[in-house]
């Protein structure tokens, strides 16, 4: 599982960057602007094909984590997120 930040500055940019992170697997938005992806792909493939639809001025982060190693306080979407996935 990936944790992916961004900040997109134009809309259009932002939306073609959402059409493509949602091509790479399961995705839940937890905060504003930052995703859980649950995807196959490799760090460096998502990457690629993320900044692909990104400017210069634009700005990603994409962790790889686990989600047995995290704790917090989230929207009850995404924690039944989470534990379906856990679940797999």
């Amino acid at each position: 599982m990936y944790i992916v930040q961004y900040d997109i500055k134009d809309k259009g940019r932002e939306e073609a960057f959402l059409s493509s992170l949602k091509t790479l697997g399961d995705s839940n938005l937890f905060l504003s602007h930052s995703f859980f992806l649950d995807s196959e792909s490799s760090r460096g493939d998502i990457y690629d094909k993320l900044r692909a639809t990104m400017a210069q001025e634009d700005l990603l982060i994409i962790v790889e984590t686990e989600a047995t190693n995290m704790s917090g306080w989230l929207p009850k979407r995404s924690v039944d997120w989470i534990r379906a996935l856990l679940a797999k």
